[in-house]
């Protein structure tokens, strides 16, 4: 059983995908990409899983860098008082209160701190709610709190080589009594 003929400039070829059809129907076939070929072609019939994911993966690993890379750049060149919020502090006040859109955390390592059984605030000290020292609890990762609050609260979570001051947030507004460092 052969593919359905895909339609590429009004020509149809038999057995054949496009690379805007990968995507969606998650086959990556032996693609001879020619630079300035808006639709290169590949046989499917002789596609396996292994291949797919041979093939995917340098697409698909250059796409997350570069994308984590235009998500620095973007959050480097704001200016202060924006939409960027850069260093651990600044990071668990914009993401206390719900404006993170996408947030920027480093692809290794770990922050312990605190957070706040009464109210969920996250602190590197005991005494960063008003709750007090009593009502905190040790969390073994301050930033894996903040991704887990700031998927929670409908923004994304994006693992980069080195954000600026260590984590770094691209917010939904601009917030007030910022501690941009």
């Amino acid at each position: 059983m052969s593919p359905a003929p895909v339609a590429f400039s009004g020509e149809q070829v038999p057995g054949a995908l496009g690379l805007g059809q990968l995507a969606t129907a998650a086959e990556l076939p032996e693609v001879q990409v020619r630079l300035g070929d808006p639709a290169p072609l590949a046989d499917t019939s002789t596609l396996t899983p292994a291949r797919v994911r041979a093939l995917a993966d340098p697409i698909i690993r250059t796409w997350v860098e570069n994308s984590g890379q235009q998500l620095v750049t973007r959050i480097q060149q704001e200016p202060p008082g924006g939409l960027a919020a850069t260093g651990l502090a600044a990071c668990l006040n914009v993401v206390r209160q719900h404006a993170v859109q996408i947030l920027a955390v480093p692809d290794h390592g770990l922050v312990p701190g605190f957070a706040c059984r009464r109210c969920g605030a996250l602190g590197r000290t005991r005494t960063g709610c008003a709750h007090g020292a009593s009502a905190a609890s040790a969390v073994p990762d301050l930033i894996e709190e903040m991704a887990v609050g700031t998927i929670h609260n409908g923004g994304q979570v994006q693992a980069v080589p080195d954000p600026p001051g260590g984590i770094a947030a691209w917010l939904r507004f601009p917030t007030s009594h910022r501690d941009n460092t």
